[in-house]
């Protein structure tokens, strides 16, 4: 038996001592990979690893970049952080990953991304349950060629299964993003794209978590430490508290607004969705960022129709405060939400808001999904809805001076197409 083959067997023995259950190794291990925040010259790249593996990477055309491992000590799986600072524009970048045997086992391409381009598309995706995956919806989903991909939630179901129900221990936590960064075929797209999260309760550690998650820190540290997002200085980029940050493209403005880590129980006084400092940052943005917006959270908006979370049923004080504040504004938005297990898409009234726009929900790309509850509680915003199926969302928007093109497509299993909805918004 040769050297290599009894490493191998070793490193795969002592796997078992893991409480994840899907555990690879060298030579089955495939590599999980993931291009996060990306500018014109910069982008980041998260490769997960077993700990014994040595693994080094190769670019072409050859470009400088640095690497970060990201760990938790009881774990046998690392996170290398590829950072790169010097890309040219328009050039595609082939990575190859190498093994220690000097093998290419990988090979995936990148390129960077035009943040001035006035036409986007952007591929939007939530409630991914690792138990449940579903390889080929993920292949439509990369099939789009979209500028952006967005996970905005429940991206990894972290607090299942776990020893105290619905709570998850940081290890506990850390094995779960191990599993589904193995398990998911999104995570081994040769086509690499841009892709940006923010968490919902599963992925933050804690079924309904909020600010009291005793774990919530470390959740905050694993979740930067699988998607590849580090803040960066850039004027196209804003860091706000906790999760929360802003990224500018396509002349337009995409808040991903974290609605966990100060987020307060339900009804007190005073009531928080997003906490007070967030909120602050969120509104100080906006008015020094007069473009379009959209604003972006794990569990709906508008949902007071239903009984399940959102920011309206959840925290109705702090929902009336905020939407009189955005009436307020110059800046135009519109939303974008996950975590209900159906697509539909609403329309926001002027009555609303003060002016016409949409939100739009999008869950589960692979999750239990049930009938709809649309008959004993409709939802007199409604557009269009689809419960009952996988799904997700593309949207292209194209920028003008002084207004915003929307097209909206939700999408289910062998791309079948639930709704379209097209929208000005000046």
């Amino acid at each position: 038996m040769n050297q290599f083959l009894i490493v191998s067997i070793l490193i795969f023995v002592s796997s078992f001592g893991c409480q994840n259950k899907t555990l690879l190794t060298e030579p089955s291990y495939s590599p999980s990979i993931l291009q996060g925040l990306t500018t014109e010259t910069a982008t980041q790249i998260a490769i997960l690893r077993h700990k014994n593996q040595k693994l080094s990477y190769k670019v072409s055309p050859e470009e400088p970049f640095r690497i970060e491992t990201k760990s938790l000590p009881k774990s046998l799986w690392v996170v290398d952080h590829l950072y790169f600072n010097e890309l040219n524009s328009g050039t595609v970048y082939d990575l190859d990953v190498i093994n220690q045997d000097y093998q290419v086992i990988d090979s995936r391409q990148f390129k960077n991304l035009d943040l001035t381009a006035r036409d986007l598309k952007i591929a939007i995706a939530s409630c991914m349950d690792q138990r449940r995956h579903n390889a080929s919806i993920w292949t439509d989903f990369s099939s789009h060629n979209s500028n952006l991909q967005f996970l905005i939630g429940d991206n990894v179901y972290g607090d299942v299964e776990t020893k105290i129900p619905s709570l998850a221990s940081p290890i506990e936590l850390w094995e779960k993003y191990v599993e589904a960064r193995q398990t998911l075929q999104l995570y081994k797209s040769k086509i690499l794209t841009p892709t940006l999260a923010v968490w919902d309760d599963h992925d933050y550690g804690n079924n309904g978590g909020n600010q009291k998650y005793q774990y919530k820190n470390e959740s905050l540290r694993t979740f930067y430490s699988f998607f590849a997002q580090d803040p960066i200085k850039h004027k196209h980029y804003s860091k706000g508290p906790g999760l929360s940050f802003r990224l500018t493209a396509g002349g337009q403005n995409f808040f991903f607004m974290d609605n966990r880590f100060f987020r307060t129980a339900d009804k007190v006084t005073p009531d928080y969705h997003w906490g007070q400092q967030q909120q602050d940052w969120l509104f100080e943005q906006l008015q020094s960022q007069q473009k379009f917006s959209w604003l972006i959270n794990g569990n709906q908006f508008f949902g007071g129709y239903q009984r399940f979370e959102s920011f309206e049923k959840n925290h109705p004080t702090n929902f009336v405060d905020v939407i009189n504040q955005l009436k307020k504004l110059k800046t135009k938005v519109a939303f974008i939400s996950g975590d209900r297990h159906l697509t539909e898409l609403m329309k926001i009234s002027k009555a609303d808001i003060g002016y016409e726009t949409l939100e739009l929900t999008t869950s589960a790309i692979h999750a239990k999904v049930f009938p709809s509850s649309w008959d004993q509680a409709p939802n007199p915003r409604q557009l269009y809805g689809k419960a009952n199926a996988l799904n997700y969302a593309i949207i292209h928007t194209q920028q003008t001076n002084n207004s915003t093109k929307i097209n909206i497509k939700a999408l289910g299993l062998n791309q079948e197409t639930f709704y379209q909805h097209q929208q000005i918004i000046k």
